[in-house]
């Protein structure tokens, strides 16, 4: 077994561009409440499986993320978005692009970072026809 060295690393995402940093997947179910009147406690039980996370890109002179609809994935259909962890190790699957953040440092970087979502096709009837994910 050897370790993934994230510099092979990379992103796609039709309409997110910039000099890609990192990036971060949270994959988890929901949380959904199931107490019953007259509980001491909170139960929970597992919902639906969702991924969100953040793509950090170095931001270019070329384009700005606040004003180029380029940046940004709109509407109801979102992109496709792969997410690389080193060559043959991928997670892709649709997704919105749900704000960004504009920062600049004391040192002068400027980044922006992309908070995006899972968007399920609505005829997916398993987490594994909404993710595709290419581990060899």
């Amino acid at each position: 077994m050897a370790a993934i060295i994230g510099t092979s690393g990379n992103v796609s995402f039709a309409g997110a561009v910039g000099l890609i940093k990192s990036w971060t997947a949270n994959i988890a179910p929901s949380e959904i409440d199931i107490s019953a009147f007259g509980s001491v406690g909170k139960q929970r039980a597992h919902g639906i499986l969702d991924i969100t996370g953040t793509i950090v890109a170095t931001m270019d002179s070329g384009s700005s993320p606040a004003s180029s609809s380029a940046w940004f994935v709109t509407g109801a259909t979102g992109a496709t978005c792969t997410l690389t962890a080193e060559s043959g190790k991928t997670l892709a699957f649709n997704a919105l692009i749900r704000s960004c953040d504009i920062s600049v440092d004391v040192n002068g970087e400027a980044n922006v970072t992309y908070n995006y979502q899972l968007n399920a096709p609505t005829d997916a009837t398993t987490f594994g026809a909404c993710v595709t994910v290419t581990w060899a």
